[in-house]
């Protein structure tokens, strides 16, 4: 058969000469043989895809006969493995070929119910092509039982108008948003809406009033707080597509900012002007223009800022001077921020962090949500508007949030102090998640206090998210009547002129409060209950009939755990055994549905849910992003039930703890190298083990165990009994049990630590920022060393790790204690020498 590469080569040389060729030359350019190597390729699956491929182009162009038959047979005789490709460029041949203008419909209609989702999706993708084939397939590919092939046909439905109608399409689309259940096909549904009311006004026009509702259902009801975010932005770019005067003023921003930079500001025409007619109306323009691009930020005289400004700010300076450290980019300012100087700001949606930076303050992408909540002010944002002293508006499209600075300026002094003192604090609460241990208004409750109000409000003809609500201070209901604030101040501040209804409002008020704080409470209760342990025993009149409700099998594993495993004492453990009860139990009811009389779907539909949440079980997060090497190792140790064996994957910057992760299991190869040089026969391995086990500076629970095998198995062997070695054996133990020691108090956080080691820890703060440029020297004096060859790589590789872990703090209180283990080595030779000094006596 040869080499099929060259086959290929050559298929793909004879398909562009005959793509250049004229009609004429076309049956001279293929010769009989090159055409019956053509056929006979195109029929034979054994051949590699690409070959196959090139020789149904050929026979296209060639050919067109032989090509039908070929298509037609193959289309008609599915085969499984990677046929599905070949059938893919069948239908691409098929739509864009003249050579199949007759068979056309037939072929793709063939296709249409292919088993191969992936050729039923490039029909959805081609069917465009051929008008008489999009009309009579466009529905049923519209609701394909696979989500790729109904989102490729939601995201060619703009060209499909062309051929089946514009009104049609838009039906399928509003079915879609109407119908659709997969996120991924909802997006992209959402996604073809704002491209596709951008190509025509009446367009605009057309799916503002056909999508309005379905649009409004999913931003205010929906599951996914994904969905919500997107379904609100594509209501705004609808509707700004959608309004002539918006899409004029949108129309002259773009012009007026494609050739500026970042942080630039610009004059656009006419802005100052339709500011002064409609303020909310430019923001909503400026806020959709920004959910794609950078911030626009509104400033006096028509003039727009293209991007955000950058310049010094205090807290950053407090930042920084607080947390020194010698890995801080050269050449890189560290004292700015945001600033603001406008009233009326659109941030960018998609100019965001996808990680916690060590700088708090900046915009974080936040999973849950699909952005980095823009709606939420940053913390730079509300020092700016404390600096003006003036309301400030920021626009998205989830509505107006309003920022009111506290009115005078002893008030906004004393914020701004308080801001810039706790700025890392604030940002933290910015940045809820649901593993916070916080509410989500937090910030809002927090500026609060120091005199700064944030308010949402609604854009036109718009509802507020009650997601979005709960970031805020005040409910929706609040939100959503602004009179009531007015009322209510009347209400309260007055004595008389109280009407039934208000006092029947206060009553209602009243006994809400009662009864969800007695919910509440009553929750809370029942929380505490269930994060016991295990609780063993049963619940009725008696304590017979309660016992009864245990079954036997339950009761002897339970008993049988409890003999076996101490479960009283080792808490992990008693997680173990809840977390495989209940995968047991989800077993077991996944094997009863199996079993049962379901429709397919629905089995289906379980065995995916049940998967899916097995895989998320095994996914285990480290909250805490600057854990060292050694935690992540004991927290791995600790999730792994005792007997069982743990295939680990991670994923960490290399920079931080997955390095240190890493060299975890450097240190672990050290060890063992050592130690089995240790446990050897040849004495001057023994001893090289020995002094590398002595200097071991990174001993760590991988190790332990092994190392005290190895110094157990040594004291043990009479060949070992030197008074050298058996010294070096105490060092080894004394350093071993220290360094474990040090590293389990690490672990267990400063909760024990008393007030002396507080006194060290504000020490070492006042004095880290001199110790940062001594560890600078030191970390220059250590590259000179190793490239002048007067230390070794490895050496140099232990050094560098030392000034690497002392920059993350505690450098003082560990110098502190290094002259405890000075004096623990003179006391060990000491006792060592005064032994031997006796026995030779003796």
């Amino acid at each position: 058969m040869g080499d099929p590469r060259i086959r290929e080569s050559g298929f793909t040389c004879l398909r562009i000469a005959l793509e250049n060729a004229s009609e004429a030359e076309e049956e001279t350019k293929a010769g009989e043989v090159a055409l019956w190597e053509a056929q006979r390729t195109g029929l034979q699956p054994d051949e590699t895809v690409d070959a196959q491929c090139e020789a149904l182009r050929i026979l296209a162009l060639a050919a067109p006969q032989s090509a039908e038959e070929i298509v037609e047979r193959r289309l008609t005789s599915p085969l499984p493995g990677d046929d599905f490709f070949v059938r893919r460029e069948i239908v691409r041949l098929v739509a864009s070929s003249a050579a199949f203008d007759r068979t056309c419909e037939d072929r793709l209609r063939q296709a249409t119910s292919d088993p191969s989702a992936a050729v039923r999706q490039c029909v959805a993708g081609e069917l465009w092509r051929r008008p008489g084939a999009a009309k009579t397939n466009s529905e049923e590919l519209a609701g394909d039982n696979e989500p790729k092939v109904r989102a490729m046909l939601v995201v060619r439905l703009p060209l499909l108008a062309q051929s089946i109608g514009t009104d049609r399409a838009a039906r399928i689309l509003q079915s879609r948003l109407a119908q659709e259940a997969e996120p991924f096909v909802l997006r992209a549904a959402l996604r073809v809406a704002v491209e596709w009311s951008w190509s025509d006004v009446g367009i605009a026009q057309m799916l503002a009033a056909e999508l309005r509702e379905d649009l409004t259902v999913i931003h205010s009801g929906g599951t996914d707080p994904k969905l919500r975010r997107w379904a609100a932005e594509t209501i705004e770019q609808i509707w700004c597509a959608a309004d002539p005067e918006a899409r004029a003023l949108a129309a002259r921003v773009r012009a007026a900012t494609a050739p500026v930079a970042e942080g630039r500001v610009v004059v656009v025409p006419g802005l100052a002007e339709a500011a002064a007619q409609d303020e909310i109306l430019v923001g909503r323009v400026l806020s959709v223009l920004a959910q794609e691009g950078y911030s626009l930020e509104l400033l006096s005289g028509g003039r727009l800022r293209h991007g955000e400004l950058i310049g010094f700010r205090s807290w950053r300076l407090l930042h920084e001077w607080r947390h020194p450290g010698s890995d801080k980019r050269q050449g890189f300012s560290h004292w700015t921020g945001r600033i603001w100087r406008g009233r009326t700001v659109a941030p960018s949606n998609i100019m965001a962090e996808l990680a916690p930076t060590k700088v708090p303050g900046e915009p974080l992408f936040q999973p849950s949500e699909g952005n980095w909540r823009p709606w939420l002010p940053l913390p730079d944002l509300i020092l700016s508007t404390i600096d003006t002293g003036k309301l400030v508006k920021v626009h998205s499209a989830e509505g107006i949030t309003e920022i009111h600075p506290p009115k005078t300026f002893l008030e906004r002094l004393l914020a701004r102090i308080k801001l810039t003192w706790n700025f890392a604090r604030f940002a933290s609460l910015r940045n809820w998640d649901e593993g916070s241990g916080s509410t989500p208004d937090a910030y809002s409750n927090g500026l609060r206090k120091i005199g700064v109000n944030l308010v949402l409000k609604q854009n036109p003809d718009r509802e507020v998210d009650p997601q979005v609500v709960q970031f805020f201070s005040f409910g929706p209901v609040f939100l959503a009547v602004p009179l009531f604030w007015d009322q209510a101040a009347t209400y309260f501040s007055s004595l008389y002129a109280n009407t039934l209804l208000q006092l029947a409002l206060f009553i209602a008020l009243a006994s809400a409060w009662f009864f969800f704080r007695h919910v509440f409470k009553a929750r809370r209760m029942r929380r505490a209950r269930e994060s016991l342990a295990i609780v063993v025993g049963g619940w009725g009149t008696r304590g017979k009939s309660g016992t009864e409700r245990l079954s036997s099998a339950q009761e002897a594993e339970v008993a049988q755990l409890l003999r076996t495993s101490g479960l009283a004492e080792a808490t992990g453990i008693a997680d173990h055994f809840e977390a495989a009860r209940q995968q047991l139990q989800e077993y077991r009811i996944l094997e009863a549905s199996l079993q049962s009389s379901a429709a397919p779907d629905e089995i289906d539909l379980q065995l995916r849910e049940q998967a899916h949440r097995w895989f998320q079980a095994k996914i285990v997060v480290v909250q805490d992003y600057y854990a060292t090497g050694e935690e992540i190792v004991r927290t791995l140790a600790g999730i792994t039930p005792p007997g069982f064996r743990n295939r680990v994957m991670g994923m960490q910057n290399i920079k931080g703890t997955g390095l240190d992760f890493v060299y975890r299991w450097h240190a672990w190869e050290t060890v063992h190298r050592a130690c089995a040089d240790a446990l050897g026969d040849d004495q001057a391995k023994v001893q090289r083990g020995l002094e590398t086990l002595s200097s071991f500076r990174e001993f760590g629970i991988l190790s332990a165990e092994l190392v005290r095998h190895v110094v157990k198995e040594l004291r043990a062997r009479e060949i070992t009994g030197g008074e050298i070695s058996q010294t070096l054996l105490d060092l080894i133990e004394a350093q071993l049990l220290e360094q474990l020691a040090q590293q389990k108090k690490s672990g267990e956080g400063q909760e024990k630590s008393g007030s002396w080691s507080a006194l060290v820890a504000w020490i070492e703060a006042f004095l880290d920022s001199g110790d940062a440029v001594r560890r600078r020297k030191k970390a220059d004096l250590i590259y000179k060393e190793l490239s002048a060859e007067r230390i070794s790589s490895s050496r140099a590789v232990v050094e560098l790790k030392k000034l690497t872990t002392r920059q993350k703090g505690g450098w003082l209180q560990n110098d502190l204690k290094s002259s405890q283990m000075r004096g623990l080595w003179s006391a060990i030779t000491r006792n060592r020498l005064d032994q031997g000094r006796k026995s030779a006596s003796h």
